[in-house]
């Protein structure tokens, strides 16, 4: 038996559901193919067993727009990843399975491509595709679409996964070169995942936030992609002794420095995801495009998150403000007081820095089925 996973998603969304991956890769006893974007390489590698895994553009494939318009879907794929259309079209898999509940153009070519006996798709939101293109694209699919009530989405592709192959089994996500905290050292060292796009925290409050921490007597190591270099440069320039590693490291090498640390502090992004592999203690800044669909993981005990609630919660960052006042409204105050409890072990997993919102209603559409999420007591 061997199955194909298309999972190709950002860097957190993989780290996300690589327990789940390698949950279906043991089942079909190694006999799995996955198919993700090339960015996610490093991270593939970390999971086992699969046989073969294959990279492509992440938004680079996409259907032909102007037929698109005139109802015809004509897949347009790039030269570079022409030779893995190849590669999968030539096995006809025993399954097939998209695993995406979010679903993108690029996912939908993947799945018209990709030959199997049985193919098992779960989207229930189509992003940069019509909710037409998604129906036609998966016709001959089986289309299993969990409890729209179900926020998170490992729970949400757990289930699907299980519904789909009849079996059972846990989804924690895992990498192999992942070492897991067994106690917190005593390094006096913070972690600061800066980026994060439209989930990131304002510029001016991770300065802040920096200097706040120096001067309490921690050490800083900051982490991110290219496109935070210059806030990096701004903290470096206002805080002594910070170790940046900004656009620098290897994810097996970041996973080494962040078994070092006390903890880590970021936003709602894949380098996040990657921290709670590791860290005991990861505080995550939540805004509210997506909330709680992505971070807090499941049953997680080391991910602890700060938010202030809006009833707009759930807009998949289709902000009616003129920016993320969601996020701006977490004062860089109450994350270094939350972090400090934290580090003391005298808080909870979670804060709502909204006393009086309670109640946040769903998007994407299922407001009119009138569900809610209800803040834990």
């Amino acid at each position: 038996m061997s199955c194909l996973i298309i999972k190709n998603d950002g860097i957190g969304d993989l780290v996300l559901a690589s327990g789940l991956i390698a949950a279906i890769g043991k089942h079909f006893e190694g006999n799995v193919d996955l198919v993700t974007c090339s960015a996610n390489q490093e991270i593939a590698e970390g999971i086992e067993p699969l046989r073969n895994r294959y990279y492509v553009s992440r938004d680079g494939i996409h259907f032909n727009t102007w037929a698109s318009k005139l109802g015809f879907l004509i897949p347009h794929i790039p030269k570079v990843d022409q030779p893995v259309i190849r590669a999968i079209q030539a096995e006809c898999y025993d399954r097939v399975i998209c695993l995406r509940r979010f679903i993108r153009q690029s996912s939908l070519v993947l799945m018209q491509k990709a030959h199997g006996k049985k193919k098992f798709c779960t989207w229930e939101f189509p992003t940069n595709a019509t909710r037409e293109m998604a129906e036609r694209a998966s016709k001959g699919w089986e289309h299993n679409v969990c409890s729209p009530e179900m926020l998170s989405e490992l729970d949400y592709n757990k289930s699907f996964v299980e519904e789909s192959l009849n079996i059972t089994f846990t989804a924690d996500p895992y990498l192999s070169f992942c070492n897991e905290q067994t106690q917190s050292p005593s390094t006096r060292l913070v972690a600061l995942g800066l980026g994060g796009g439209s989930t990131n925290w304002p510029f001016r409050n991770w300065i802040e936030l920096a200097m706040r921490l120096s001067s309490d007597g921690w050490r800083l190591l900051l982490l991110g992609g290219d496109d935070v270099a210059d806030l990096a440069e701004q903290i470096v320039l206002k805080v002594p002794e910070v170790d940046n590693r900004v656009g620098q490291l290897t994810w097996r090498r970041t996973s080494q420095l962040l078994f070092d640390c006390e903890g880590y502090i970021g936003n709602d992004t894949g380098l996040s995801h990657f921290a709670s592999l590791i860290l005991n203690k990861c505080l995550v800044v939540l805004g509210g495009g997506t909330f709680r669909r992505f971070i807090p993981w499941p049953n997680a005990g080391n991910q602890y998150v700060i938010y202030h609630g809006l009833d707009c919660f759930d807009c998949n960052w289709e902000c009616k403000f003129q920016d993320r006042y969601c996020l701006s409204l977490v004062r860089t105050g109450d994350v270094f007081d939350y972090f400090n409890q934290v580090h003391n072990g005298e808080s909870d997993l979670e804060r709502d820095l909204n006393r009086c919102n309670k109640v946040y209603e769903l998007g994407f559409g299922l407001k009119e089925c009138g569900t809610a999420y209800v803040r834990p007591s």
